[in-house]
């Protein structure tokens, strides 16, 4: 299944629980799962700004490697790397911080689109 596929089925399914599951019970199931986790976050942001990760790691000011390994789940990502994120792409630190539910995803800066 192609990226934009599975994003595009992921969509669906967050469409169908935020219409169905509330919020608080939502984020306690995922809380108590790990399903969410700042790697992950960082992955979904990456990924709806369509870029790759040398770009993104080159539009935060760090290594390819080291963003690399934020990346990945289970890595620690320290919380001013998160800051950095937060601040250069106009996201909320509470969000990539996993303290607001994933939907919906925000916005970047108008200029960071594209690139």
């Amino acid at each position: 299944m192609k990226t934009r596929d599975c994003l595009s089925s992921l969509e669906l399914l967050r469409s169908f629980v935020t219409r169905v599951v509330p919020v608080d019970v939502y984020m306690q199931n995922l809380i108590i799962d790990h399903i969410e986790t700042s790697n992950k976050r960082l992955w979904v942001l990456r990924e709806s700004m369509q870029m790759d990760e040398e770009v993104f790691a080159s539009l935060l000011g760090v290594p390819f490697d080291e963003y690399h390994a934020y990346e990945r789940d289970g890595s620690p990502v320290p919380i001013g790397f998160l800051q950095i994120v937060a601040d250069e792409l106009s996201v909320s630190l509470e969000w990539l911080l996993c303290k607001c539910p994933m939907l919906p995803i925000p916005e970047p800066k108008r200029e960071q689109r594209g690139q």
